[in-house]
């Protein structure tokens, strides 16, 4: 087991900042059957259980969530514990504010309303601050959404959540993202959620082992595994070997993005 291990994709929040009603469709949906509320004593209860040394942090990301209530409890959760959490805020139309208190990242989902920001504005805001975005792509047009956000900030440091993969807990699409993103050295592919260890090292190889990132996605799938942090991490072993290779994809390359973390 790597010394040092940092969870690159996890969630924070409270379904009281759930403010809008859920539509029909969208509770269907297979991350819908998790409840939209994970709190800092229960991550680090299963932050501990994996031996997780820092978590990045970020809200649930619902249209229907009020964005300043839930930045404002990741931020006050991390200068609680800042030894064991990282924040990063969601994408809204205010991006200075959130870097003003200390956010060390944004996160963007499909399921964010577009019109909550200026999207222009915002991605030349974020490439600016040096900061990096990760962004969970709609299924099956994550190359396009990925290509509209370099078009618009092309120095920004982009992580794709999930390795882009276009069902849940598979590799579905990702070697031809990794493929087609291969000549764009500020994308990072993030693993959470693709249960492959065959995809994942093959995306690897594709991409070099600088730009893959470890991520749980944690409290998602623990209705699938009991200890999702850790199935989730045994794939990150059974995709790689040579512990230096894994040393990276487990904490140093995130560490490189935001630096001193550890």
């Amino acid at each position: 087991m790597s010394p040092v291990i940092i969870d690159g994709h996890t969630h924070l929040g409270l379904e009281s900042f759930i403010v809008d009603e859920i539509p029909e469709w969208k509770l269907k949906k297979p991350a819908f059957q998790v409840r939209m509320e994970n709190t800092a004593e229960v991550l680090l209860a299963s932050m501990d259980r994996s031996n997780i040394t820092k978590s990045v942090v970020f809200p649930f990301p619902l249209e229907e969530v009020d964005s300043i209530q839930a930045n404002s409890y990741v931020l006050d959760n991390c200068r609680h514990y800042p030894e064991r959490f990282i924040p990063f805020s969601l994408l809204d139309d205010e991006p200075d504010r959130w870097i003003e208190q200390g956010t060390r990242g944004f996160k963007q989902h499909f399921l964010l309303a577009p019109e909550r920001f200026n999207a222009i504005e915002v991605y030349r805001i974020i490439e600016r601050s040096g900061l990096p975005l990760v962004a969970h792509f709609s299924t099956g047009r994550a190359l396009e959404e990925a290509r509209a956000i370099l078009d618009i900030a092309p120095e920004l440091t982009l992580i794709v959540a999930h390795m882009g993969r276009q069902v849940p807990n598979t590799g579905e699409g990702v070697l031809e993202l990794a493929e087609a993103l291969k000549n764009e050295p500020r994308v990072y592919l993030e693993t959470s959620t693709v249960d492959d260890a065959d995809t994942i090292g093959k995306a690897a190889d594709i991409v070099g082992f600088d730009r893959i990132i470890f991520g749980s996605d944690f409290p998602f799938n623990s209705d699938t595994w009991e200890e999702s942090t850790l199935h989730e991490l045994d794939t990150i072993f059974r995709s790689f070997e040579d512990e230096k290779v894994r040393e990276k994809i487990l904490y140093g390359n995130i560490q490189s993005l935001i630096g001193g973390v550890v």
